[in-house]
């Protein structure tokens, strides 16, 4: 935790807030860029804009992702969490182009979302715990924010990919811009 960071819990009303813009966002942000830019990356060896694109439809889909373990932590309190592999699905997403991404990940999300609503999470639900294979005890909470902060991380991942690819049209202001900063 940060220092000055607040300790309380995002309300599940904004995580969901969060959860529902995302792909609308994501979409709005990739749709303008020039052709090609779903192949930019920031960095050899790093996920492209379409890999992360089509990691977030696959998890989204997955009988692994967000809504199967949230739905496993509820029915199976105190249980394991099943194990993801992020990289698992990746290779079928390959030859999508990145508009039926977008489609494909806002679809499942508008699925997900239905389930989360009808599960009506109140506190005793989101205290429910499960066990992660590598990280211990979690509670359905902090599965429902981590959920929502992974769509933010890879929104941020690729804000960042485009400011590496945008730097050098900045010129000599691209110092004076965080985002044109290479990725350590």
């Amino acid at each position: 935790m940060l220092a000055g960071m607040p300790t309380t819990r995002f309300p599940v009303t904004a995580m969901r807030a969060l959860l529902e813009i995302a792909p609308g966002q994501l979409s709005r942000l990739l749709l303008c860029l020039p052709p090609g830019a779903e192949g930019w990356s920031d960095g050899p060896g790093r996920w492209s804009i379409h890999q992360v694109v089509a990691h977030l439809a696959d998890i989204e889909e997955s009988e692994a992702g967000w809504v199967p373990r949230l739905a496993h932590l509820l029915a199976c309190s105190p249980g394991p969490l099943p194990r993801v592999d992020n990289r698992l699905r990746l290779p079928a997403y390959a030859a999508l182009p990145l508009g039926d991404l977008l489609t494909r990940f806002a679809d499942a999300r508008r699925r997900s979302l239905e389930r989360l609503d009808a599960w009506s999470l109140g506190p005793d639900a989101l205290d429910r715990v499960g066990h992660h294979p590598d990280r211990g005890a979690v509670r359905v909470a902090e599965l429902l924010s981590t959920w929502t902060l992974h769509d933010l991380d890879h929104l941020a991942q690729i804000v960042r990919i485009v400011g590496a690819h945008g730097a050098g049209d900045a010129g000599p202001l691209a110092p004076y811009l965080r985002i044109c900063q290479p990725v350590s």
